[in-house]
């Protein structure tokens, strides 16, 4: 549910909720040194990142595109991938994405999370493409001049455009 809305009320309490069971204390520091064990633990190199929240809303957040791609890969690569890409929003069919990537031939599918804050836009995710093959993909647009709804429709654009590979 979490993942399908952007609840970020969710993902802030799973993220104390992480520390708390890992150091005894739901606490914002606990949740990213859990969060920062992880990445270290399966190999993914987080130089240039910091998490400081669940929800990715403090400006204090950095993740750079090529992170959110090899965090992903590593993921996709995992035995649950399948549960965690349910999870996800669907273009065309589900949570935040339902009304996204609209005229997307139906044998293509792409399981999406978004992130929105003024003059930041993000989606990341998977496409399965009409070949059959998966590809993971980042794109963050920071201190955009148009609109929200512009930048959204150039997304779109791009997604599409790697969609049809």
């Amino acid at each position: 549910y979490t993942n399908q809305t952007s609840n970020n009320m969710y993902a802030e309490s799973i993220f104390k909720y992480l520390g708390y069971q890992r150091f005894g204390k739901g606490t914002y520091a606990n949740g990213a040194k859990v969060i920062s064990e992880y990445l270290k633990t399966h190999g993914i190199e987080s130089s240039g990142v910091n998490i400081v929240d669940g929800s990715g809303l403090s400006r204090m957040d950095k993740v750079t595109t090529d992170f959110v791609c090899r965090f992903l890969t590593e993921i996709y690569r995992m035995p649950n991938f399948k549960d965690f890409a349910k999870t996800m929003a669907e273009a065309g069919k589900s949570g935040t994405a339902k009304y996204m990537l609209n005229g997307l031939p139906e044998n293509i599918s792409v399981k999406i999370k978004s992130g929105t804050m003024d003059g930041i836009k993000a989606y990341c995710g998977y496409v399965t493409t009409a070949k059959g093959d998966d590809i993971c993909f980042s794109v963050i647009c920071n201190d955009y001049e148009c609109s929200a709804s512009q930048m959204q429709k150039l997304l779109e654009k791009i997604l599409f455009k790697i969609a049809l590979l």
